[in-house]
């Protein structure tokens, strides 16, 4: 007996089944292996204990900013330099294109590092098989960086972005591996997914599904899966 009480996501057309039509990514940790030590940026920008770092630097004024900003980006580079991709990165853009899912970026990194990683995505696509033959700026059908404002965990982004693709929130699946995705996510009503590793365990009550890895995404997809609400980022606080 179909219990009515859950939310149910499919492939196929059946009455009373959603359908993932989007999927959101978020990017360092995510697409990528994590590389950026967050701790030093938080060092190197001084950054009080517990506050976020792009929210501080926003409100400090002229050359106290632009200063904050500049070691924030020269942390970035220290890690784009080492950027890596995950495993099944291809595998699971190619499944999304080939089943008609449109594929996002959110993210609190540059444009710069969007373009980075995207270029390492395209020359790294070796495996015909795979089909996915695409120049760097047509890998995402949109990406949205840390110029695009609020930030997250702000859902603005996320709401921008099923607003410009014309799909209920509830339709668009959010991915990533920190807090500040599961709230973004969650908050603009989309279904939220973790990436887990072992410095995100306490986030994985915050996400209505839990991979290990992107490979993991495909068949959850395939296969259907049900969540009981919307609501699970409001467990947050």
């Amino acid at each position: 007996m179909i219990n009515m009480s859950v939310i149910r996501y499919g492939m196929r057309n059946e009455v009373g089944v959603r359908r993932i039509k989007g999927v959101i990514f978020d990017m360092d940790g995510t697409l990528t292996i994590p590389c950026i030590d967050f701790v030093k940026m938080r060092r190197v920008c001084q950054v009080p204990e517990g506050e976020d770092i792009l929210s501080f630097a926003h409100r400090l004024g002229g050359r106290e900013k632009k200063i904050c900003f500049e070691r924030i980006e020269m942390v970035e580079l220290e890690g784009r330099n080492s950027m890596k991709l995950q495993p099944g990165v291809w595998n699971l853009l190619n499944f999304l294109k080939e089943n008609g899912m449109k594929r996002s970026i959110v993210t609190r990194n540059s444009k710069e590092a969007v373009d980075h990683m995207t270029r390492i995505l395209v020359d790294s696509h070796q495996d015909e098989s795979l089909r996915i033959n695409m120049k760097p700026e047509g890998v995402f059908d949109k990406v949205l960086t840390r110029d695009f404002l609020p930030f997250k965990p702000d859902p603005a982004a996320a709401l921008h972005i099923c607003k410009d693709w014309g799909m209920d929130p509830h339709d668009i699946l959010f991915v990533g591996d920190w807090r500040d995705d599961l709230l973004c996510g969650g908050a603009a009503g989309n279904v939220t997914c973790l990436l887990n590793n072992d410095k995100n365990v306490d986030f994985k009550d915050l996400a209505h599904l839990n991979v290990d890895s992107l490979h993991d995404l495909i068949k959850i997809i395939s296969d259907g899966f049900s969540i009981e609400s919307y609501d699970r980022h409001l467990n947050s606080k």
